[in-house]
């Protein structure tokens, strides 16, 4: 049994935080603030004056690094340093927007909509993978290469006929 190819191997942190990268950005299209009873709401991007491009920003660094890893070309700049702190600052400026509406929703009773709540998800993730990083734990998954069940038995040879055994050849 051969081992699984390197390229198989799946690091799940780096799946977790490329996820919640994604998932931050879909956010910042969705409705963070919404008036209280209801009706159109204020995106991600209307909301925010600086912290959506921060956001953006920081999920985009993920995404690149998630880019890097996986490409085979050698010539890719490292954002190591940006890296680290990409999480946790995406997930501290969402909390602050959990905590305290823009200056825009200010003299107005907002309601949180759910691309807050989804942006906080995918800043979790993306911490996660810091986190991991930093505690140098590793989950890797790597796809089992087992043979397949073994293919059947040929199948036998039709009956002889009977007649066929006492024939005697000229």
């Amino acid at each position: 049994m051969t081992g699984p190819r390197p390229e198989s191997r799946v690091d799940l942190a780096t799946a977790l935080a490329g996820g919640g990268a994604i998932l931050l950005l879909v956010s910042l299209f969705l409705d963070w603030y919404g008036p209280p009873g209801g009706g159109r709401g204020a995106s991600g991007w209307d909301s925010f004056e600086l912290v959506d491009i921060i956001l953006a920003a920081l999920a985009a660094v993920v995404l690149y690094d998630i880019a890097r890893r996986f490409s085979t070309a050698a010539n890719w700049p490292r954002v190591d340093p940006i890296l680290k702190l990409a999480g946790p600052i995406a997930l501290v400026l969402v909390v602050v927007a959990l905590i305290n509406a823009p200056p825009v929703f200010s003299f107005t009773d907002t309601k949180l909509e759910i691309g807050i709540w989804l942006g906080l998800v995918g800043a979790l993730l993306m911490t996660a993978d810091a986190l991991f990083a930093r505690l140098g734990v590793a989950v890797v998954v790597n796809p089992r290469n087992e043979p397949g069940p073994p293919p059947p038995p040929p199948a036998p040879p039709p009956p002889a006929d009977p007649d066929a055994r006492t024939q005697t050849l000229p």
